[in-house]
């Protein structure tokens, strides 16, 4: 047999050699290169070396097996598998192999473009264990392929609610801004379970009554639950009592929103749970007659009582434009427009929903006073050039 002393720069070379050969010829010629380390006793992380030059299949998977426990403990501690065209039964036991190795992200990037051809259970067991013990230098999947991961958690019928809220509750940081509402299973309780919408409240925001020269720092733990929670609240969009229909049950709703602050006003943190709820109503749709904002909506934030709200929800609609662009001698012409929009929305609710429609003429009046400022701006401009 050819002196085959394995050297970094040669590695790529040798790979495409093995990785070409039909499985006959593969076979022997890696149980050669075995041989030959065992004779000349290279440590198991040389022959586990030697395996990864392989390609990513039973085979292989087989030989570390046959070359005892020590060197296939170091093939799967350290060999980046590629499954994408491997059978379902394949991927799940790389996986199980991957996760026995302490490798729970690599498990779950083996198989990530393709979570349905994996039973959800292995999925689950490895994305809670890579929540719960990270692992070093390895990149969590992007937000796009966890969101098609959650997908799947939320359709598997089996999946345990409570332990799926809570994978999501952790996931949070890892999708990028307004797109934690891919997390449908927990947006949907936030917004249907008062308890968890006050849970939230606490984990962000301190007791109202209290100088916050008198309470204890936040340790890690809670500063990244506060961030999670920051997350999941300033995303959401889902309304109060929706139906799977997409339709808002009035009542719900409504049943919702008391119930919610009740708690908080327990727990000292009215005035936030007040303005959260307000930002969140911000994206409630306009009602059947083409006024925004609709039925259950408008009726909650015309509560003399709720003025907190009122301000949350000025906040959120505002917010919610997201980042503009204009010409440089454009002006406030966008401003103007948005102006009439709130303006005409007030006068229409100005007799049923006084307060309410005090609120939309605050809205109108900031972007009237952008638009001048726009004005003033471009004006500047064209002088200049």
């Amino acid at each position: 047999m050819p002196n085959l002393e394995l050297r970094k720069h040669l590695a790529p070379m040798i790979a495409g050699i093995v990785r070409s050969q039909p499985d006959v010829e593969k076979s022997a010629i890696l149980r050669n290169i075995i041989q030959s380390g065992r004779e000349r006793e290279w440590p198991p992380e040389h022959l586990a070396e030697c395996l990864r030059l392989a390609r990513d299949e039973p085979f292989t998977w087989g030989l570390a097996e046959e070359c005892g426990d020590a060197v296939e403990s170091v093939y799967w501690r350290t060999v980046t598998p590629w499954l994408m065209r491997s059978k379902p039964a394949d991927r799940e036991f790389a996986m199980s192999k991957l996760l026995e190795a302490g490798r729970p992200i690599s498990a779950l990037n083996a198989t990530i473009h393709d979570t349905n051809a994996v039973n959800p259970a292995l999925l689950v067991e490895a994305l809670d264990t890579a929540l719960r013990t990270g692992e070093p230098n390895a990149q969590f999947p992007r937000s796009w392929h966890l969101a098609k991961l959650i997908e799947r958690l939320e359709s598997w019928e089996d999946m345990d609610q409570e332990r799926l809220l809570q994978i999501e509750f952790l996931l949070a940081p890892s999708f990028r801004i307004e797109q934690t509402a891919e997390l449908k299973a927990l947006t949907e309780a936030i917004t249907s379970r008062p308890e968890l919408f006050a849970e939230l409240i606490c984990l962000l925001y301190r007791p109202e009554s209290v100088e916050p020269k008198t309470q204890a720092s936040p340790t890690d733990g809670e500063r990244a639950a506060a961030e999670n929670a920051w997350h999941l609240l300033d995303d959401c969009r889902r309304q109060p009592g929706t139906l799977p229909n997409g339709e808002i049950d009035h009542d719900s709703c409504i049943r919702f929103v008391d119930r919610a602050l009740e708690l908080c006003r327990e727990q000292d943190r009215l005035t936030m749970a007040e303005q959260t709820i307000g930002q969140i109503l911000a994206h409630a749709p306009e009602g059947a007659d083409g006024i925004w904002p609709g039925s259950p909506a408008r009726d909650i934030l015309d509560r003399a009582e709720f003025e907190q709200m009122r301000t949350g929800f000025e906040f959120g609609a505002r917010n919610k434009r997201g980042v503009t662009s204009r010409a440089m001698d454009e002006g406030g012409a966008q401003e103007r427009s948005l102006t009439a929009h709130f303006r005409n929305h007030a006068d229409a609710l100005a007799v049923t929903h006084p307060f309410l429609a005090e609120s939309l003429r605050r809205i109108a009046q900031s972007y009237h006073d952008d638009a001048k400022r726009h004005d003033d701006e471009a004006a500047l401009w064209q002088e200049r050039y």
